[in-house]
């Protein structure tokens, strides 16, 4: 199931996953950041979700100051 609320949420068997977020109004489910686009990386800010994204696009937004909690790189062909 895909759905769009404020972000892409998708379900398959059990797990969700959400896409770039734009608020915190989150289930407690893990956030995949596509690229460090200012509209699409807000979820780094979110304090309460587990953060998944690319080594690099997580190098790009710390250049602006941005700091992550919770934040893992992804690492092809591991899950999360």
């Amino acid at each position: 199931r895909i759905t769009w609320k404020s972000g892409v949420h998708i379900e398959h068997g059990g797990v969700k996953v959400v896409l770039d977020p734009q608020n915190s109004r989150l289930p407690r489910a893990p956030v995949f950041i596509s690229h460090g686009h200012l509209d699409h990386s807000t979820a780094f800010r979110i304090s309460h979700v587990n953060k998944y994204s690319s080594k690099e696009t997580f190098e790009l937004v710390s250049v602006f100051g941005i700091q992550a909690e919770k934040w893992q790189p992804l690492t092809m062909g591991k899950g999360i």
